[in-house]
């Protein structure tokens, strides 16, 4: 790119364009940032946005050559042939090193401005933290690379003439603090093993006798007990106000369900959970990996507020390739709703967390029963029907009567195949919810037709 002589005034006739050492070096080092940009081709939506981050987070007093006209005075702004434009038909992926230094400093608006005079003045009020969170909506919106990122964040630092922003991705990602205690997963992909909350080393071999894959990946989990005392504490008059209705009104609800009753004592205060898992395709997905997020809905709430995408709380989400594990994906959620289930303390008041079901279409649900699918021999997950061969290699289900699957009889036989490593009456191993407390691994499933 041609070196800018920001000293010559035959392209800025008109204009003031004396300056000082010191706004001479500032911008020779907006030139290397902005003008070079570093081979970053940006698009006129990215370029709008990012004018608009600039202009949050500094406010620019501009001062127009021409005076304002009351009345019918003579014109004074510049000649139409002495204002430079930029061509508003550009290919969207000009980058902006293409553009001409009098095109970059002399943009004109409807009233000119002097672009080297006016002092650069900072947005009364405006805090670090707050133009972070504006940085961190247009990172994410634009979907910058990372080097994008902080190059942007030294463009802002040059800018301001301060150091306001950190100039590297590892310290900017430290600046957003964590409210849930979230944490990584960390496993084999190839067997998917568990190796713990820390990323493996370099070149370490899964310790898994036979497999010896270097791969490593991992999924996301949302501790649940600060989402569930945010959201009890927000609606706790809701809550109270609703259980009074449901006796009162003798309205039919889950939480006077005989389950529901089972699992509760009088005197105790207790919050019932509903979980789901199934696989999603993630909208502007670029890579081939499914989606399984694990969503609770806290059943206590009113129907208006229960199934509201502000109220659902997150517990974990798989994004890597191929289809979970569920007894690995399901683990630190059951772990916690073990140790919830003895009391959570919300102001003072402790509530008895209890899982009362589990919704899962027809795919997703033999996965985490652990058992065989439907179109399987005993694939029915409620009764022992066998199911009827048909031509050839299909399993059918014609009507009859068959006994039905109790809690306790299929964890025995859960435990049985788990030794044996035998599959029998559809059971083909354990099931990662049998070990939440009270938990009915037959009755406490909600089938859930799959969709089309």
């Amino acid at each position: 790119m041609k070196e800018t002589d920001y000293s010559s005034e035959s392209d800025f006739d008109g204009f003031d364009t004396s300056i000082d050492d010191k706004q001479a070096d500032r911008i020779n080092c907006l030139d290397q940032y902005i003008l070079n940009a570093e081979g970053h081709v940006l698009s006129n939506n990215v370029n709008s946005s990012l004018v608009r981050i600039i202009t949050d987070v500094i406010t620019n007093e501009m001062e127009t050559q021409r005076p304002i006209n009351d009345s019918n005075d003579e014109d004074v702004s510049m000649p139409e042939e002495k204002v430079p434009r930029i061509d508003e038909n550009a290919n969207d992926t000009e980058t902006i090193s293409s553009l001409e230094p009098t095109e970059f400093n002399d943009f004109q608006s409807e009233n000119s401005f002097n672009a080297t005079k006016n002092p650069l003045k900072f947005m009364p009020g405006l805090e670090t933290s707050d133009a972070l969170f504006i940085i961190l909506n247009f990172y994410i919106r634009h979907r910058l690379t990372q080097e994008a990122l902080v190059d942007l964040l030294k463009l802002l630092n040059i800018i301001t003439g301060v150091k306001n922003f950190p100039e590297n991705f590892e310290t900017f990602s430290n600046a957003f603090p964590d409210p849930y205690d979230t944490f990584r997963v960390y496993f084999c992909a190839n067997c998917q093993c568990e190796v713990g909350s820390q990323a493996p080393p370099k070149g370490i071999i899964c310790s898994v006798p036979g497999c010896n894959s270097m791969n490593f990946d991992f999924f996301v989990v949302l501790p649940i007990e600060k989402q569930l005392q945010e959201t009890v504490r927000k609606y706790k008059v809701e809550i109270e106000e609703y259980e009074q209705s449901v006796h009162k009104e003798n309205i039919a609800d889950i939480s006077r369900g005989s389950m529901c009753r089972k699992l509760t004592t009088e005197g105790d205060k207790y919050i019932s959970l509903s979980v789901n898992t199934d696989g999603a395709a993630a909208y502007r997905w670029t890579i081939n990996k499914p989606c399984y997020p694990i969503f609770l809905v806290i059943n206590n709430l009113p129907p208006r507020l229960r199934f509201s995408k502000h109220n659902i709380i997150l517990a974990a989400i798989w994004l890597s390739k191929g289809d979970p594990n569920m007894c690995l994906f399901f683990k630190h959620f059951c772990k916690e709703t073990r140790r919830l289930r003895h009391g959570m303390e919300v102001d003072s008041i402790y509530y008895k967390v209890i899982l009362l079901q589990a919704c899962l279409d027809t795919i997703a649900r033999p996965k985490v029963q652990g058992t065989i699918q439907f179109n399987g021999k005993f694939g029915c997950s409620t009764c022992l029907h066998s199911g009827k061969l048909t031509n050839g290699n299909q399993i059918r289900y014609p009507f009859q009567h068959s006994k039905q699957r109790e809690s306790v009889e299929t964890q025995r036989l859960m435990m049985e195949v788990h030794e044996t490593g035998v599959p029998k009456y559809g059971i083909k191993g354990l099931s990662v919810l049998m070990f939440v407390p009270d938990f009915d691994v037959i009755h406490g499933k909600v089938n859930v037709t799959r969709n089309t």
